[in-house]
Protein backbone atom coordinates (compact mmCIF):
# COMPACT_ATOMS: atom_id res chain seq x y z
CA UNK A 1 0.00 0.00 0.00
CA UNK A 2 2.79 2.41 0.94
CA UNK A 3 4.73 1.44 -2.18
CA UNK A 4 1.70 2.08 -4.41
CA UNK A 5 1.22 5.49 -2.82
CA UNK A 6 4.89 6.28 -3.41
CA UNK A 7 4.62 5.29 -7.08
CA UNK A 8 1.44 7.35 -7.45
CA UNK A 9 3.10 10.44 -5.96
CA UNK A 10 6.11 9.91 -8.22
CA UNK A 11 3.81 9.79 -11.26
CA UNK A 12 2.08 12.96 -10.12
CA UNK A 13 4.93 15.16 -9.02
CA UNK A 14 8.05 14.13 -10.94
CA UNK A 15 6.81 15.14 -14.42
CA UNK A 16 5.23 18.27 -12.90
CA UNK A 17 8.61 19.25 -11.43
CA UNK A 18 10.32 18.54 -14.76
CA UNK A 19 7.90 20.88 -16.57
CA UNK A 20 8.65 23.70 -14.13
CA UNK A 21 12.42 23.16 -14.17
CA UNK A 22 12.41 23.02 -17.98
CA UNK A 23 10.65 26.37 -18.07
CA UNK A 24 12.89 27.88 -15.41
CA UNK A 25 16.17 27.07 -17.13
CA UNK A 26 15.18 29.00 -20.24
CA UNK A 27 15.37 32.35 -18.37
CA UNK A 28 18.98 33.27 -19.26
CA UNK A 29 18.46 32.46 -22.95
CA UNK A 30 15.24 34.26 -23.87
CA UNK A 31 13.77 37.74 -23.61
CA UNK A 32 11.74 38.74 -20.56
CA UNK A 33 8.39 38.55 -22.36
CA UNK A 34 9.26 35.16 -23.84
CA UNK A 35 10.21 33.81 -20.43
CA UNK A 36 6.90 35.06 -19.00
CA UNK A 37 4.92 32.94 -21.45
CA UNK A 38 7.24 29.91 -21.20
CA UNK A 39 7.33 29.84 -17.42
CA UNK A 40 3.60 30.55 -17.05
CA UNK A 41 2.85 27.65 -19.38
CA UNK A 42 5.24 25.32 -17.57
CA UNK A 43 3.47 26.02 -14.25
CA UNK A 44 0.10 25.60 -15.94
CA UNK A 45 1.16 22.30 -17.52
CA UNK A 46 2.50 20.95 -14.23
CA UNK A 47 -0.86 21.62 -12.56
CA UNK A 48 -2.70 20.03 -15.49
CA UNK A 49 -0.52 16.93 -15.18
CA UNK A 50 -1.26 16.47 -11.48
CA UNK A 51 -5.02 16.80 -12.01
CA UNK A 52 -4.85 14.43 -14.98
CA UNK A 53 -3.01 11.70 -13.07
CA UNK A 54 -5.44 11.94 -10.14
CA UNK A 55 -8.43 11.75 -12.47
CA UNK A 56 -7.00 8.76 -14.35
CA UNK A 57 -6.42 6.93 -11.07
CA UNK A 58 -10.14 7.30 -10.36
CA UNK A 59 -11.24 6.63 -13.95
CA UNK A 60 -8.64 4.31 -15.51
CA UNK A 61 -10.70 3.51 -18.63
CA UNK A 62 -10.49 7.00 -20.10
CA UNK A 63 -9.15 7.04 -23.66
CA UNK A 64 -5.60 8.24 -24.20
CA UNK A 65 -6.85 10.73 -26.79
CA UNK A 66 -9.22 12.32 -24.27
CA UNK A 67 -6.37 12.55 -21.75
CA UNK A 68 -4.07 14.26 -24.27
CA UNK A 69 -6.84 16.66 -25.27
CA UNK A 70 -7.39 17.57 -21.63
CA UNK A 71 -3.68 18.16 -21.11
CA UNK A 72 -3.07 20.31 -24.19
CA UNK A 73 -6.49 21.35 -25.48
CA UNK A 74 -8.34 22.70 -22.48
CA UNK A 75 -7.50 25.51 -20.02
CA UNK A 76 -9.56 24.33 -17.05
CA UNK A 77 -8.51 22.06 -14.20
CA UNK A 78 -11.82 20.15 -14.12
CA UNK A 79 -10.21 16.87 -15.16
CA UNK A 80 -13.02 14.55 -14.07
CA UNK A 81 -15.64 16.55 -15.97
CA UNK A 82 -13.55 16.76 -19.14
CA UNK A 83 -12.49 13.11 -19.14
CA UNK A 84 -15.85 11.52 -18.38
CA UNK A 85 -18.60 13.84 -19.66
CA UNK A 86 -20.24 12.83 -22.95
CA UNK A 87 -23.33 15.00 -23.25
CA UNK A 88 -23.57 17.04 -26.41
CA UNK A 89 -24.96 20.50 -25.67
CA UNK A 90 -26.91 22.92 -27.77
CA UNK A 91 -25.01 26.19 -27.96
CA UNK A 92 -27.04 29.32 -28.62
CA UNK A 93 -25.94 31.44 -31.56
CA UNK A 94 -25.75 34.53 -29.37
CA UNK A 95 -22.95 32.91 -27.33
CA UNK A 96 -20.87 32.54 -30.48
CA UNK A 97 -21.55 36.16 -31.42
CA UNK A 98 -20.82 37.52 -27.93
CA UNK A 99 -17.57 35.60 -27.68
CA UNK A 100 -16.32 36.53 -31.13
CA UNK A 101 -17.31 40.15 -30.46
CA UNK A 102 -15.09 40.20 -27.36
CA UNK A 103 -12.17 38.91 -29.40
CA UNK A 104 -12.72 41.57 -32.06
CA UNK A 105 -12.97 44.35 -29.47
CA UNK A 106 -9.77 43.06 -27.89
CA UNK A 107 -8.01 43.09 -31.25
CA UNK A 108 -9.23 46.66 -31.83
CA UNK A 109 -7.83 47.75 -28.48
CA UNK A 110 -4.49 46.02 -29.05
CA UNK A 111 -3.91 47.04 -32.66
CA UNK A 112 -5.67 50.40 -32.93
CA UNK A 113 -6.11 52.10 -29.57
CA UNK A 114 -2.96 50.93 -27.77
CA UNK A 115 -0.53 52.68 -30.09
CA UNK A 116 -2.48 55.96 -29.98
CA UNK A 117 -2.44 55.96 -26.19
CA UNK A 118 1.12 54.65 -25.93
CA UNK A 119 2.70 57.69 -27.60
CA UNK A 120 0.94 59.96 -25.12
CA UNK A 121 1.58 57.82 -22.04
CA UNK A 122 3.50 54.58 -22.49
CA UNK A 123 2.37 53.01 -19.21
CA UNK A 124 -1.27 53.78 -19.94
CA UNK A 125 -0.77 52.41 -23.44
CA UNK A 126 0.58 49.21 -21.91
CA UNK A 127 -2.52 48.99 -19.75
CA UNK A 128 -4.79 49.42 -22.79
CA UNK A 129 -2.90 46.62 -24.52
CA UNK A 130 -3.19 44.46 -21.43
CA UNK A 131 -6.95 45.02 -21.30
CA UNK A 132 -7.23 44.17 -24.97
CA UNK A 133 -5.21 40.99 -24.56
CA UNK A 134 -7.43 40.02 -21.62
CA UNK A 135 -10.49 40.36 -23.85
CA UNK A 136 -8.85 38.29 -26.58
CA UNK A 137 -7.61 35.49 -24.34
CA UNK A 138 -9.56 35.30 -21.08
CA UNK A 139 -12.96 36.62 -22.12
CA UNK A 140 -12.82 35.54 -25.74
CA UNK A 141 -10.63 32.59 -26.64
CA UNK A 142 -11.10 30.69 -23.37
CA UNK A 143 -14.88 31.03 -23.66
CA UNK A 144 -14.77 30.10 -27.34
CA UNK A 145 -12.80 26.97 -26.47
CA UNK A 146 -15.42 26.00 -23.89
CA UNK A 147 -18.19 26.48 -26.46
CA UNK A 148 -16.37 24.27 -28.96
CA UNK A 149 -15.93 21.48 -26.41
CA UNK A 150 -19.61 21.81 -25.43
CA UNK A 151 -20.53 21.42 -29.08
CA UNK A 152 -18.35 18.31 -29.29
CA UNK A 153 -20.06 16.74 -26.30
CA UNK A 154 -17.88 17.69 -23.33
CA UNK A 155 -19.76 19.77 -20.76
CA UNK A 156 -16.94 22.02 -19.55
CA UNK A 157 -17.51 25.46 -18.08
CA UNK A 158 -15.63 28.56 -19.16
CA UNK A 159 -13.05 29.49 -16.54
CA UNK A 160 -14.11 33.15 -16.82
CA UNK A 161 -17.78 33.56 -15.90
CA UNK A 162 -18.99 37.16 -16.39
CA UNK A 163 -16.92 38.61 -13.51
CA UNK A 164 -18.42 42.10 -13.84
CA UNK A 165 -21.75 40.61 -12.73
CA UNK A 166 -20.31 39.51 -9.38
CA UNK A 167 -22.68 40.34 -6.51
CA UNK A 168 -19.91 40.11 -3.91
CA UNK A 169 -16.17 39.63 -3.56
CA UNK A 170 -16.78 36.00 -2.60
CA UNK A 171 -18.85 35.55 -5.76
CA UNK A 172 -16.05 37.06 -7.86
CA UNK A 173 -13.32 34.75 -6.59
CA UNK A 174 -15.44 31.63 -6.05
CA UNK A 175 -17.72 31.64 -9.08
CA UNK A 176 -16.54 34.15 -11.64
CA UNK A 177 -12.79 34.59 -12.06
CA UNK A 178 -10.20 31.95 -13.01
CA UNK A 179 -12.24 28.90 -12.12
CA UNK A 180 -9.24 26.75 -13.02
CA UNK A 181 -7.40 28.01 -9.95
CA UNK A 182 -10.62 27.78 -7.96
CA UNK A 183 -10.92 24.10 -8.82
CA UNK A 184 -7.26 23.50 -7.96
CA UNK A 185 -7.44 25.29 -4.62
CA UNK A 186 -10.63 23.52 -3.61
CA UNK A 187 -9.30 20.09 -4.50
CA UNK A 188 -5.77 20.37 -3.13
CA UNK A 189 -5.87 23.05 -0.42
CA UNK A 190 -9.31 23.83 0.99
CA UNK A 191 -10.60 20.26 1.25
CA UNK A 192 -7.48 19.03 3.00
CA UNK A 193 -6.61 22.05 5.16
CA UNK A 194 -9.99 23.58 6.07
CA UNK A 195 -11.01 20.70 8.39
CA UNK A 196 -7.64 20.95 10.17
CA UNK A 197 -6.99 24.67 10.46
CA UNK A 198 -10.34 26.22 9.60
CA UNK A 199 -11.75 27.83 6.47
CA UNK A 200 -10.31 31.26 7.31
CA UNK A 201 -6.68 30.15 7.54
CA UNK A 202 -7.07 27.86 4.53
CA UNK A 203 -8.43 30.81 2.54
CA UNK A 204 -5.41 32.90 3.51
CA UNK A 205 -3.11 30.15 2.23
CA UNK A 206 -5.04 29.96 -1.07
CA UNK A 207 -4.66 33.68 -1.72
CA UNK A 208 -1.06 33.95 -0.58
CA UNK A 209 -0.19 31.01 -2.84
CA UNK A 210 -1.95 32.77 -5.71
CA UNK A 211 0.19 35.82 -4.96
CA UNK A 212 3.36 33.74 -5.07
CA UNK A 213 2.37 32.18 -8.38
CA UNK A 214 1.81 35.63 -9.82
CA UNK A 215 5.20 36.69 -8.50
CA UNK A 216 6.70 33.86 -10.55
CA UNK A 217 4.96 34.83 -13.81
CA UNK A 218 4.94 38.63 -13.40
CA UNK A 219 7.69 39.89 -11.08
CA UNK A 220 10.25 37.16 -11.77
CA UNK A 221 10.30 37.66 -15.57
CA UNK A 222 10.44 41.45 -15.01
CA UNK A 223 13.23 41.15 -12.42
CA UNK A 224 11.44 43.64 -10.20
CA UNK A 225 8.25 44.60 -8.43
CA UNK A 226 8.64 41.71 -6.00
CA UNK A 227 6.00 41.58 -3.30
CA UNK A 228 3.43 43.71 -5.11
CA UNK A 229 1.36 40.85 -6.59
CA UNK A 230 1.37 39.11 -3.20
CA UNK A 231 0.23 42.36 -1.57
CA UNK A 232 -2.60 42.53 -4.10
CA UNK A 233 -3.87 39.11 -3.05
CA UNK A 234 -3.46 39.94 0.64
CA UNK A 235 -5.77 42.90 0.01
CA UNK A 236 -8.26 40.51 -1.59
CA UNK A 237 -8.09 38.29 1.48
CA UNK A 238 -8.68 41.24 3.80
CA UNK A 239 -11.61 42.26 1.62
CA UNK A 240 -13.12 38.78 1.94
CA UNK A 241 -12.82 38.85 5.73
CA UNK A 242 -14.42 42.30 5.86
CA UNK A 243 -17.23 41.11 3.61
CA UNK A 244 -17.90 38.08 5.81
CA UNK A 245 -17.59 39.98 9.09
CA UNK A 246 -20.47 41.25 11.21
CA UNK A 247 -19.72 44.75 9.90
CA UNK A 248 -19.86 43.51 6.31
CA UNK A 249 -23.10 41.74 7.02
CA UNK A 250 -24.58 44.95 8.45
CA UNK A 251 -23.65 46.78 5.24
CA UNK A 252 -25.03 44.00 3.05
CA UNK A 253 -21.73 43.34 1.31
CA UNK A 254 -22.46 39.71 0.51
CA UNK A 255 -25.35 40.24 -1.89
CA UNK A 256 -26.48 43.75 -2.82
CA UNK A 257 -25.58 46.77 -4.89
CA UNK A 258 -23.18 47.74 -2.09
CA UNK A 259 -21.64 44.30 -2.28
CA UNK A 260 -21.12 44.63 -6.03
CA UNK A 261 -19.51 48.04 -5.67
CA UNK A 262 -17.33 46.78 -2.82
CA UNK A 263 -16.24 43.75 -4.82
CA UNK A 264 -15.30 45.64 -7.96
CA UNK A 265 -13.51 48.31 -5.93
CA UNK A 266 -11.42 45.77 -4.02
CA UNK A 267 -10.58 43.88 -7.21
CA UNK A 268 -9.76 46.79 -9.52
CA UNK A 269 -8.59 49.69 -7.32
CA UNK A 270 -5.25 48.01 -6.42
CA UNK A 271 -4.80 46.27 -9.80
CA UNK A 272 -1.58 48.22 -10.47
CA UNK A 273 0.00 46.21 -7.65
CA UNK A 274 -0.66 43.02 -9.59
CA UNK A 275 0.44 44.24 -13.03
CA UNK A 276 2.98 46.67 -11.70
CA UNK A 277 4.97 49.31 -13.57
CA UNK A 278 8.13 47.19 -13.82
CA UNK A 279 6.17 44.38 -15.49
CA UNK A 280 4.45 46.75 -17.90
CA UNK A 281 7.73 48.41 -18.91
CA UNK A 282 10.09 45.45 -19.03
CA UNK A 283 7.82 42.60 -20.10
CA UNK A 284 4.50 43.67 -21.55
CA UNK A 285 5.47 46.67 -23.67
CA UNK A 286 8.30 44.69 -25.37
CA UNK A 287 5.70 41.98 -26.03
CA UNK A 288 3.42 44.60 -27.62
CA UNK A 289 6.32 45.64 -29.86
CA UNK A 290 6.87 42.02 -30.79
CA UNK A 291 3.27 41.54 -31.95
CA UNK A 292 3.38 44.88 -33.84
CA UNK A 293 0.84 46.51 -31.56
CA UNK A 294 2.93 49.64 -31.05
CA UNK A 295 5.00 49.95 -34.18
CA UNK A 296 6.90 46.66 -34.30
CA UNK A 297 10.55 46.06 -33.53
Amino acid sequence: MTENKYISNLQRFLPAAVFIIAGLITKPFVKEWQFMWIFAYSIFLSCKWITLVDALNNSPNVSKLRAVLYLFGWVGMDAKRFLTDNNKLEVQNKLWLETISKILIGLFLVYVITEKVYFKNHILGGWVGLAGLGLIIHFGSFHLLAIIWNKLGINVKSIINSPLYSVSLTDFWSNRWNLAYRDLSRSYILRSLAPKIGVGYATIIVFVLSGLIHELVISFPANGGYGLPTLYFIIQTIGLFIERSRFGNMLGLENSLRGRIFALTVVFAPISLLFHKTFIEKVFIPFLYQINSIGGV
